[in-house]
Formats: C-alpha cells, sequence, structure tokens
C-alpha cells in the first residue's frame, strides 16, 4: 500500500461528501444528497482501516504526515 496515495484518496472522498453535505444544506434534494453517499462513505472508511494497519504494522507515514 502506498500511504501518500491513500492519503490523497482520503481527501478527496472526503471533500466530495462535504461537498455535497452542503450542497444538501443549500437546498439540493435529498436524492441527489444520497447519490454516491454511502459509496463514498464506504470508501473512507476502507481507506481510513488500511491507512491504520499499515501505520500499525510499522508503515512509514504519508509524506505530508512525514514532513519536518
Amino acid at each position: 500500500m502506498d500511504p501518500t496515495t491513500n492519503l490523497r484518496e482520503q481527501r478527496e472522498v472526503r471533500q466530495a461528501i462535504l461537498d455535497r453535505a452542503d450542497a444538501f444544506t443549500q437546498g439540493d434534494s435529498i436524492e441527489d444528497y444520497n447519490q454516491g453517499m454511502e459509496d463514498d462513505a464506504c470508501r473512507l472508511a476502507e481507506l481510513s482501516e488500511a491507512l491504520d494497519c499499515w501505520l500499525v504494522k510499522g508503515g512509514f507515514l504519508p509524506a505530508d504526515w512525514s514532513k519536518a
């Protein structure tokens, strides 16, 4: 696993979820809100779990987390 790629994808999925939630509060329908939300939430959980397991097993940090 590449932790830097994982973190990048986590950030992209997180932003998609936040954008969808923001659009919903601005008046988008519940159907628009729900479209893809379950997939995004599951993907974010998978990525988070993979990165956690990687780090617990002694893997190196993503590049953005290892800067001095």
